[in-house]
């Protein structure tokens, strides 16, 4: 099983806001067409760059990183044949211990396109 880890949105020396949390800018970020990672440092603030993969690794020292979901907090997936390049989401509800809404990009098809965002999947 592929491993997956969370990134806090709390940078070490400072906090972040949670971009969603405002109905304006959710709306703006919902408008969104592209790929998961640009969607997930807009959405979280977490300024981390390249492959969806590659996050986990580039947070140690920048972020605080563990196995607990936190709203506002990125889920960083891990490569896998299914998703060679991993896939990041942003926390947006944490409804039970193993059941998590996710705010994210390029997931879904949505009239045979991907790359739209969508809200609480």
């Amino acid at each position: 099983m592929a491993r997956i880890g969370v990134i806090a949105a709390l940078a070490l020396g400072g906090s972040i806001a949670f971009s969603l949390a405002t109905p304006a800018r959710a709306a703006s970020l919902l408008d969104y067409v592209g790929q998961c990672v640009p969607f997930a440092r807009a959405a979280s603030g977490i300024q981390i760059f390249g492959d969806a993969w590659t996050w986990w690794d580039r947070a140690e020292g920048r972020y605080a990183r563990g196995d607990e979901p936190r709203v506002g907090s990125v889920i960083a997936f891990a490569k896998q044949d299914r998703l060679p390049l991993g896939h990041v989401a942003v926390v947006s509800r944490i409804v039970e211990k193993r059941v998590l809404m996710l705010t994210h990009a390029n997931w879904s098809r949505q009239n045979g396109v991907r790359g739209h965002a969508e809200q609480n999947v």
